[in-house]
């Protein structure tokens, strides 16, 4: 694994980050994401997105990290206890770990209201143009499909004079 050009060795403490939600800034989070899904330029909400995919990827290139148990619950802030924790794990699996992104093939590339959908129901996004009047009604997803998908179901006008 340490020969391929694509590898790239990553901080344990980060690769927790995806694997145990152990928490991180924000920074290294969406960069390990971004590098394991092949989309570099990703923001929070496709990062949450591709939590579980990569978590799992992860787990295929390093099983062992399976056996470490689910992150404590931390007091807000204490970044001594994160740190004590994860250092515990970076005794028994080393420092750093290297990481292959996710073949090409498996890579999906999402846009931030694609990344949202695959996080919530459709009918509990909100779409919301700010160049809309303000007192116009804010409109579901599902709402906005419904209505996208009955208007190409009605016949276009004739566009012929009479």
């Amino acid at each position: 694994m340490h020969g391929d050009q694509n590898t790239r060795e990553w901080d344990l403490y980060v690769i927790l980050s995806v694997t145990h939600r152990l928490p991180v800034d924000l920074d290294p989070w969406l960069e390990i994401l971004g590098f394991l899904i092949g989309d570099t330029g990703i923001g929070v909400v496709q990062g949450a997105a591709a939590q579980k995919e990569a978590r799992d990827w992860v787990f295929t290139q390093h099983p062992q990290l399976r056996d470490i148990p689910a992150v404590p619950d931390f007091a807000e802030g204490d970044d001594a206890a994160m740190d004590e924790w994860a250092n515990r794990y970076k005794q028994r699996y080393g420092q750093t770990l290297p990481l292959r992104p996710l073949p090409q093939a498996r890579q999906v590339h999402r846009t931030v209201l694609e990344a949202t959908l695959a996080l919530a129901p459709s009918e509990k996004v909100i779409v919301i143009n700010p160049d809309d009047d303000p007192g116009e009604v804010i409109d579901t997803i599902a709402d906005l499909h419904d209505r996208h998908t009955a208007s190409e179901r009605e016949e276009p006008d004739d566009p012929t004079p009479a």
